[in-house]
């Protein structure tokens, strides 16, 4: 990347960036989690029943790792997920990085595990090449590490709502479901330390495995050093809850300062309602486009009955006329009946002009 000539040399923010931003008067709650994936052969992951939603393949299970930075789950808190046995971490296991993890009780159930087992994960690296016949061909390495379940937690489903009526839409939405709860099951929660060492040392059992995963430009493998320098990236999701809405604009203000400062101005704090606000925008200038199409549909509904009434009123003026002529004579002839009675009777003019 390149701005006037010279090279930007892009950086993440490191931890202390994080905790200096959640610091800030209008933050109440804050948590910063380091993420990762395991491939595993012998812990087995959990799928719908119907196989709609698949996290396995080939007999490799995928699991989400996300670490945390305090005793306290930030997704428990956030009423995600709850603790149903066993314990979270302590402030000792969060500084050193033990090798302790929370798991769901739907994984536990399908490898029969128990709170206070050590449980070996086997994290897997592969390596893909070309058969003779042409077929590709996986070939894969396992270190293990041996990991206690201190706790189990339980996901709180989202109830399914409401039918829309729209097959298409209530399958898609379901599935959307289906995929968010098996997401969450399938979570491995562990310090954050013990992540971020574990994350370096299968670079460099992948290095050490297979060696031909790591080719620079030329198609020449690179030497290990500066693949544990070039491949080394750390994941960090953070989340900052505030005290109250109305903070959001001086926090959003006050921890971009803080990026600048610290030389990450091509960062920015992003709050979830403005998630909701760059899908609602365009559905809000719908809907006022609906309204405007509405009203111009009424008049244009009024305007072309009259014009049909008109014309209809104009083809039959003759007829009307007839009808008027015989109503005339009508009135004539009572007019002569009567004549010498008590009855009053209406001219035709009048008749004529009421009519009209």
């Amino acid at each position: 990347m390149e701005e006037s000539g010279k090279d930007l040399d892009i950086k993440e923010p490191d931890t202390n960036v994080y905790k200096e931003i959640g610091q800030l008067n209008q933050v109440k709650f804050y948590d910063y989690s380091v993420t990762d994936m395991m491939q595993t052969k012998k812990i087995k992951n959990v799928q719908p029943s119907d196989d709609s939603y698949v996290r396995e393949f080939e007999g490799i299970s995928y699991f989400n790792i996300k670490g945390a930075s305090r005793p306290e789950l930030v997704y428990e808190r956030s009423k995600k997920i709850s603790l149903i046995e066993g314990r979270t971490f302590n402030a000792d296991e969060i500084k050193k990085g033990s090798a302790v993890a929370i798991i769901s009780d739907k994984v536990a159930k399908e490898n029969n595990i128990l709170v206070g087992d050590k449980v070996v994960f086997d994290r897997l690296v592969a390596h893909i090449s070309q058969g003779g016949s042409g077929d590709t061909e996986t070939e894969t390495k396992a270190k293990e590490y041996p990991i206690e379940i201190i706790g189990l937690f339980d996901v709180k489903e989202v109830k399914e709502k409401k039918s829309t009526g729209n097959t298409q839409k209530d399958t898609d939405q379901k599935m959307n479901q289906t995929i968010d709860l098996y997401d969450k099951l399938n979570v491995i929660y562990l310090p954050n330390a013990y992540i971020e060492k574990t994350q370096k040392e299968m670079l460099a059992f992948s290095y050490d495995s297979f060696p031909d995963n790591f080719l620079d430009e030329n198609e020449e493998v690179m030497d290990k050093d500066t693949v544990l320098k070039e491949f080394s990236y750390t994941s960090i999701q953070v989340t900052y809850v505030l005290n109250k809405n109305e903070d959001i604009e001086d926090f959003r203000m006050l921890g971009n300062q803080i990026l600048k400062d610290k030389g990450l101005g091509y960062y920015k704090i992003e709050a979830s309602s403005d998630q909701f606000d760059s899908i609602a925008g365009p559905i809000k200038g719908m809907a006022k486009i609906s309204h405007i199409v509405l009203i111009v549909s009424v008049i244009a509904s009024i305007f072309i009955i009259t014009l049909v009434t008109i014309l209809f009123l104009r083809d039959r003026k003759h007829e009307l006329r007839d009808i008027l002529v015989s109503w005339r004579e009508a009135i004539q002839r009572c007019r002569t009946n009567c004549r010498g009675s008590n009855v009053s009777s209406i001219g035709s003019d009048d008749v004529i002009r009421i009519f009209w």
